[in-house]
């Protein structure tokens, strides 16, 4: 009598409920799996074989079929060991008790130990939409899936344990996180050993309340780079939303705990740093296996992308859509899925190849940096709010930062004030976009305000609305540069002392926005 055991695998963020059906027949000893396996899934066989044995179960001297349903569907990873040796165990008559509305996933060691699987996670928001009660998994899973609220959590670290626990004759109380996810801060200054630059600092700002694209351009040595890494301690907590969908994003290509791993740990939202050497398969996700890429692993964070014009034309162009559309999807032979990708693109360049184009020593020739220059599209420049070119630094004002005279409490008290303000348009837009969804997911940044919503969310006044026209003629702005400004003076507008819901975006919100966006 062939013993069906529920499981379940996950497609990207997708779920999907797997039936493990296995039957035991006469007939020379064989172990089948069908059901499009791909070779990890194969390879349990042997997992399985060994994992039975060593924890003191028979493995039966039969011809054994294992069916994962539906057929149809490609399965992949090591998260079937489990079920697939308890249906064993099932259809041996070694064991009775089967739990209707419990799901098992878990990968076996040889010895019968559970290894922690990927993507516990997403498997979690599915369970939760499935309303199943209850679900096996190794311990190591609890921690992170615990986060996700619903479903018991069974954690587990041998098959006999797991055998046990079917039996009855053991108790394994549902498992509950202790970690409360609170973030708790102290000052620190993002801008130490960062001398001048006030309006990049300023830029930055608005990036982070925003969620707005930025570019800094400027000669090597005035810390494009330090700014950029400055960036991490201006951006506000991760929501508890928000932190769900980039804690499911990570599971995928994590087994160990997310919770309790830094960044995560206290909703920091993560920072991706590329190397100018990153393939696209590499940023967007794809391969035959349809992985995520580091567009989507930046999802509500940062992706640095530290000397623009040295990474490949087609990394850069491969941008395009996620920039846009904050998704991105990968079409491969095997399928086609679609990862988040809502990231804010932080981008540093040179002005040229030598880097010294504004100082008036440049050595490279005209042909050189237009064609350097001419490494970053158009479209890619169109998609980046907040352009800042940044000078060198006077030697008399590095003596004096550099100088224990600094007023150091004056300096920090504005940046507190700089931080407020960015806490402060985030929780306004927070409020402002509550009630809105695209396509089933929620508006949290004002870059993400789509086009048809920009009237009712962004409305101007008509003195504003003539001023604005006349810069759009003057500078020839883009459909999609208009949108973005307009987005981004809503961030501005956001941030000033005191503003409330109901703040307009006054033309002087828009000037100031243009100062950011045109060269």
């Amino acid at each position: 009598m062939p013993v069906s055991i529920t499981t379940a695998s996950t497609v990207g963020l997708e779920g999907r409920i797997i039936q493990v059906e296995v039957d035991i027949s006469s007939g020379l000893p064989a172990f089948n799996i069908v059901g499009l396996a791909d070779t990890a899934v194969l390879e349990s066989r042997e997992r399985v074989r060994s994992a039975i044995k060593n924890s003191g179960y028979n493995f039966p001297a039969h011809r054994k079929t294992v069916n994962l349903a539906p057929s149809g569907l490609r399965k992949h990873g090591p998260a079937f060991d489990l079920p697939i040796a308890i249906g064993i165990l099932a259809a041996s008559k070694q064991i009775t008790s089967i739990t209707n509305n419990t799901w098992l996933v878990g990968e076996l060691t040889l010895t019968g130990d559970l290894r922690p699987i990927p993507g516990i996670i997403p498997l979690m928001i599915f369970a939760k939409k499935c309303g199943i009660r209850r679900i096996i998994m190794p311990l190591e899973n609890a921690e992170d899936a615990a986060i996700i609220q619903g479903a018991d959590i069974i954690g587990v670290t041998s098959l006999k344990q797991v055998v046990e626990f079917l039996a009855d004759t053991t108790t394994i109380k549902p498992y509950r996180t202790t970690d409360s996810l609170s973030e708790v801060r102290s000052f620190s200054d993002p801008f130490k050993g960062i001398i001048g630059q006030e309006a990049a600092k300023h830029a930055l700002a608005i990036a982070a309340a925003g969620h707005h694209n930025i570019l800094l351009s400027g000669p090597p040595g005035v810390g494009k780079t330090l700014l950029a890494h400055a960036m991490a301690a201006l951006l506000p907590p991760l929501s508890h939303e928000e932190f769900i969908e980039v804690a499911a994003i990570h599971s995928l290509k994590n087994t160990s705990t997310i919770t309790a791993s830094g960044l995560l740990a206290h909703h920091h939202r993560p920072v991706r740093e590329l190397h100018h050497t990153t393939s696209v398969a590499a940023i967007i996700g794809g391969t035959s296996s349809l992985t995520v890429g580091e567009i989507s692993l930046a999802h509500h964070g940062v992706l640095v992308l530290d000397e623009l014009p040295e990474f490949s034309r087609d990394v850069l162009e491969s941008l395009r859509q996620p920039l846009e559309e904050k998704k991105i999807t990968i079409h491969r032979a095997s399928g086609s899925i679609t990862y988040p990708a809502n990231a804010i693109l932080l981008a540093t360049a040179n002005p040229c190849p030598c880097g010294l184009l504004q100082g008036g020593r440049c050595t490279c020739l005209p042909h050189r940096i237009k064609q350097y220059q001419s490494r970053i599209s158009g479209p890619i420049l169109d998609r980046i709010d907040l352009r800042v070119q940044m000078e060198s630094i006077d030697p008399a004002e590095m003596i004096r930062e550099s100088s224990e005279e600094n007023n150091t409490e004056e300096k920090e008290h504005e940046i507190l004030k700089m931080m407020r303000s960015i806490v402060q348009a985030r929780t306004l837009q927070y409020e402002r976009f509550r009630s809105y969804q695209i396509d089933g997911h929620h508006l949290y940044a004002n870059s993400d305000i789509p086009s048809r919503l920009m009237s009712t969310l962004c409305p101007l006044d008509r003195v504003t609305q003539k001023k604005f026209a006349d810069a759009i003629k003057k500078f020839h702005l883009s459909p999609r540069a208009i949108h973005r400004l307009i987005k981004l003076a809503r961030t501005i507008a956001d941030m000033e002392v005191g503003a409330t819901l109901g703040s307009p975006v006054t033309s002087d919100h828009l000037m100031r926005a243009l100062q950011f966006r045109v060269d």
